[in-house]
């Protein structure tokens, strides 16, 4: 499920290529130039894949959090991402907290919603992974292969999916379909539809 779940996420993400397209330094692609965004504003940012080794240090940095299999195996592909200008979005490791040039475009750290800014109500083997720009922002955590939805506030689950590579494949689908040919929310201004 893997392989076909990224393939059709990366030919979701390519559909925006032809708005323009760039690779920085660091390996990170940018697709799909926004200008009504922001004037460096892209559609999509992919941060590349870790290494076994970077994984290792990002779980350090974790509070002894352990990284689930079926997300590790993500990273190791993609070290995160934000997708549709951040309507979806999933963490990684990120090397600084730079807010300028080609460095600022990194991920979310995952130590931030894991460690620093995790709801106060989040329990054991509840590992967040990334979240969602709506109205109010709301978290994706992991938790016994299943993925839940949740308020930055409480975990209580809002949503719930069989899996990551199950929920990975149902929201790009269906953001995806949120958006037109030119980066644009369908409908409205606001990201309370998302």
């Amino acid at each position: 499920m893997m392989q076909s779940t990224l393939a059709d996420l990366l030919g979701i993400v390519e559909q925006a290529r032809g708005l323009g397209s760039l690779v920085l330094a660091n390996g990170t692609q940018l697709i799909g130039h926004v200008p009504h965004i922001a004037v460096e504003g892209y559609l999509h940012e992919i941060y590349p894949g870790l290494s076994g080794d970077q994984i290792l240090l990002l779980e350090r940095s974790l509070a002894n959090s352990v990284i689930p299999q079926e997300y590790k195996s993500f990273l190791g592909v993609m070290n995160g991402a934000t997708l549709f200008s951040g309507a979806l979005w999933f963490g990684g490791y990120r090397r600084d907290y730079s807010r300028t040039g080609d460095d600022c475009r990194q991920p979310y750290g995952l130590d931030y919603f894991n460690v620093l800014a995790r709801p106060r109500d989040a329990r054991n083997g509840e590992f967040f992974i990334g979240g969602f720009d709506d109205e109010h922002g709301s978290l994706l955590y992991l938790r016994e292969g299943l993925v839940f939805r949740c308020s930055r506030a409480s975990s209580r689950p809002a949503h719930e999916w069989v899996g990551f590579w199950d929920m990975l494949s149902c929201e790009t689908v269906r953001i995806s379909k949120l958006f037109d040919s030119f980066g644009r929310l369908k409908g409205s201004d606001s990201a309370a539809s998302i």
